[in-house]
């Protein structure tokens, strides 16, 4: 090597500082120096003369490099390398800082347009970004988080808490925002009847799901009373508001559907899931109570183990298992607390009977 002093970069080899441009003219010098005099230098060399990583010296050499490295004639194992030049270099780290982040995407036109909707108009982030996808069919418009990020940065106008909805809400303080608008003619919660909210009360239905099928073209409405929070599926022919409200014709309790169910001297509480038999109370276990529920609605007919299986564990047990005939069992005899004669029957090949 040609020495040229010993000048060593010893917190760069640590990285805990960034190279200069006096140090990478410094750096050129005695790079270029070697590779016109002819030496068979290498990067891992270079770097260790001059106390740099060799991964450091190799990027700061693929920015500035001249030209491109090729395998040395005399030597397949060497490469000869190019000149490297410390303004390329830097002017590559220059273009990379400026480069940094993500592009702008919110033009001065949605931000006005933005805050329009959702300063002047009351409008949530969601309808506003909806509308300005139609206002501004040509251009791509953000997502709702993206808005709400530049609301939280405070750059487009909007201050935080003209929202009807901020997602940190919880975390920060800030003005009460106003009501969220909704479209005109749809009921609202403020729209329930009176003592909706009691729960204190049998068949106070309130709606968990609705499952559509293809195109909101009919689906099943799922109803949980609020006390007993037991449900109801029922069957809609569309999904749609005033269908919804249609359907709910045959609540538990009404002569449709009968909250207790009654053979002879036995009946069932659905709601408190509870039997009684005489006046003596018995208490059902919750696959008990799911087999004679079964049992008493079929009631003379027998019911063979699949369909008990599957209405009282929903799915099917092993061919082998005798869950069926133990809970047959226990309920037979919680049945007959005082002596009485037994209600189940069991029949041969043909599954268990309610008589």
């Amino acid at each position: 090597f040609i020495h040229r002093g010993e000048m060593r970069f010893d917190g760069l080899k640590m990285g805990k500082l960034q190279m200069t441009i006096e140090q990478r003219l410094t750096l050129a010098a005695d790079w270029n120096e070697l590779i016109r005099a002819g030496c068979q230098v290498t990067i891992r060399q270079f770097a260790a003369k001059h106390g740099l990583r060799p991964e450091t010296w190799r990027r700061e050499y693929n920015r500035g490099a001249t030209g491109v490295s090729v395998p040395d004639p005399k030597d397949k194992r060497r490469r000869k390398y190019a000149e490297y030049d410390p303004m390329t270099a830097q002017d590559k780290i220059n273009e990379n800082n400026a480069n940094k982040g993500t592009k702008m995407l919110v033009t001065n036109q949605m931000a006005f347009l933005f805050k329009k909707h959702v300063v002047d108009e009351k409008l949530s982030p969601y309808d506003a970004v909806c509308i300005m996808a139609k206002e501004l069919p040509d251009q791509r418009i953000p997502c709702v988080s993206t808005w709400y990020k530049h609301i939280n940065a405070n750059d487009i106008g909007v201050p935080y808490g003209s929202t009807p909805y901020h997602p940190d809400r919880r975390n920060r303080g800030g003005p009460k925002p106003h009501p969220a608008k909704t479209v005109p003619g749809r009921l609202q919660i403020e729209d329930r009847p009176a003592g909706s909210e009691n729960r204190s009360r049998f068949w106070h239905y309130e709606m968990d799901t609705v499952v559509s099928s293809t195109n909101g073209m009919g689906g099943l409405l799922v109803l949980v009373d609020r006390k007993s929070r037991r449900y109801v599926i029922e069957l809609i022919a569309h999904v749609t508001q005033t269908d919804v409200i249609n359907r709910r014709k045959h609540p538990l309790g009404s002569a449709e559907n009968p909250a207790v169910l009654s053979v002879g001297d036995l009946s069932l509480n659905l709601i408190t899931r509870k039997a009684t038999r005489n006046g003596t109370e018995i208490e059902l276990s919750t696959h008990e109570f799911k087999l004679l529920e079964i049992l008493i609605r079929y009631r003379g007919q027998p019911l063979d183990r699949d369909l008990l299986e599957k209405h009282t564990w929903n799915y099917h047990l092993n061919p082998y298992s005798n869950l069926i005939d133990v809970n047959i069992c226990r309920l037979r005899k919680k049945l007959s607390p005082n002596g009485e004669p037994p209600l189940i029957e069991s029949r041969r090949n043909a599954g268990y009977v309610l008589t």
